[in-house]
């Protein structure tokens, strides 16, 4: 499927990655197997185990269009909760946007690596946006409540672009099948003039650890999702393509967030 060829292309385009806030999990639930001794050298966990966890959105530029990849977590969180995974909110998505004199509303396109909370948080406010995700994700999730929240993403009001497998959703952004860590969950090749290609994995990879240790226990189909790890890997060396983990917060030392783009 190709969708809006034409109407965007990658090859003139920015992506700014901006910061939806932290979140504190379980270090023992994040690394599986990987002894403590070894993860919490580059992790190091709190009093109550747990590990800081960013949330990026990668806001793509391009002719006047405008594409999100995932939307973060949102702000639904209550005052027990917030104290339970130690939510710092100090930076966020439409606060990203604002700084570059954007809202919700100007937002045309999400592709959604994903329906879980940190990756679809914000899906309610973008009114005006058509968002993509596979259809075996789509179905999975909607009859899944308890993992896939549904009142962030499930809403009358969004319109949802369903996708069969690997795609070229537009010149130079590529969808990427890489299931394990949900149904059918994708990954996005963006091909840019400058940087050159990089792969936005979402949770198909967590960290660099899941590789360094080929651990894959935490995810919910670990032998599925060791092979989309290791395909985008090899997908990576065969483009020379930088990977852009779903929540490692060291590799997050190293990338330019807004006002600093790619190009």
């Amino acid at each position: 499927m190709t969708a809006g060829a034409g109407s965007f292309a990658v090859g003139d385009a920015r992506v700014t990655v901006l910061h939806d806030g932290t979140i504190a999990l379980d270090g023992g639930a994040m690394f599986g197997v990987v002894p403590r001794v070894v993860w919490e050298k580059r992790d190091p966990p709190d009093e109550r185990n747990r590990v800081t966890l960013g949330l990026n959105v990668a806001l793509i530029e391009s002719g006047g269009k405008r594409v999100l990849v995932d939307t973060g977590m949102g702000e639904r969180w209550s005052e027990k909760e917030v104290r339970m995974y130690r939510i710092d909110r100090s930076t966020t998505l439409l606060g990203g946007l604002r700084a570059r004199g954007l809202g919700p509303e100007d937002i045309d396109v999400v592709v959604n690596t994903h329906l879980h909370f940190d990756h679809a948080g914000n899906n309610d406010l973008l009114t005006k946006a058509t968002f993509f995700v596979q259809r075996e994700h789509y179905t999975a999730a909607q009859a899944n409540n308890a993992s896939f929240p549904h009142q962030y993403w499930n809403l009358p009001h969004l319109r949802y672009e369903l996708l069969d497998g690997e795609s070229t959703l537009f010149d130079g952004l590529e969808i990427l099948l890489t299931p394990g860590h949900a149904p059918a969950h994708q990954s996005v090749l963006l091909r840019l003039p400058e940087t050159g290609p990089v792969i936005i994995c979402g949770d198909a990879v967590y960290c660099q650890e899941n590789f360094d240790h080929d651990s894959w226990s935490s995810q919910a189909d670990p032998e599925t999702a060791r092979k989309s790890a290791v395909k985008l890997r090899e997908t990576a060396t065969r483009e020379g393509a930088r990977l852009f983990y779903g929540h490692d917060r060291n590799q997050a030392r190293d990338i330019r967030y807004a006002p600093h783009s790619y190009r």
